[in-house]
């Protein structure tokens, strides 16, 4: 354990970097429910190490951090004062904060254990300004909307169906009752991960297939 935090002469462990393309992703992120719960347990991990290092941003450092170092003896001599219980909590979260995001394992995991994406997750302005894939936008639309509805907006622009599918989601507008808005998350979100068009090219999805066989039920 101290070794996987501090790193060892012949191998190290990082933790996923969490890099975003943008700004407006990045905000999006750090205000998700999921990311609060994550850096609340960081704060109890690092307290139960009695680090006082600040301003770093992960218990394991990260491969790009600069100068950033853990002592390993004194890491390993204050994890045999605690309980068994504290310690598997503490690699738990290491494991989780070393876990590559975007991964064929992280879609593993997640078929494996049942999560629940709508309880970490929920759609936010920065998700509707990234969608410009029309096809993609109709059959969401459709989802919350209904057929009839995205049928009939199906030429609509981008920017007229996002606004509708919004409407549909925040209650402006009442939904078709053959329609579901209620816990709606898109199939991105979803364990196994779903799409919507048959073209490809979504990594995870791919690599989601590819391991299924190892996480079945």
């Amino acid at each position: 354990m101290a070794q996987i935090i501090a790193g060892s002469g012949l191998w190290n462990t990082h933790a996923d970097p969490q890099k975003a393309s943008n700004d407006a992703i990045s905000e999006s992120l750090s205000t998700n429910k999921a990311e609060a719960a994550f850096s609340a347990e960081r704060i109890v991990v690092v307290s139960l190490l009695a680090l006082t290092e600040e301003n770093d941003e992960t218990l394991v450092p990260r491969k790009d951090d600069w100068q950033v170092t853990r002592d390993v003896h004194a890491i390993f001599a204050k994890l045999t004062t605690l309980e068994d219980s504290d310690v598997t909590r503490i690699l738990t979260f290491v494991v989780a904060e070393t876990l590559p995001c975007g991964s064929a394992m992280v879609e593993g995991l997640g078929s494996k254990l049942g999560v629940d994406m709508t309880d970490h997750w929920s759609p936010d302005q920065t998700f509707f300004d990234l969608m410009r894939d029309k096809p993609t936008i109709n059959a969401m639309l459709k989802e919350v909307g209904g057929k009839v509805t995205a049928d009939a907006h199906i030429a609509s622009t981008a920017k007229v169906q996002k606004k509708i599918f919004q409407d549909y989601l925040d209650g402006t507008r009442p939904t078709n009752k053959k329609g579901d808005k209620k816990g709606w998350h898109p199939r991105y979100m979803g364990f196994p991960m779903g799409t919507y068009t048959k073209r490809g090219g979504i990594r995870a999805a791919e690599d989601g297939k590819v391991v299924k066989v190892h996480y079945a039920s």
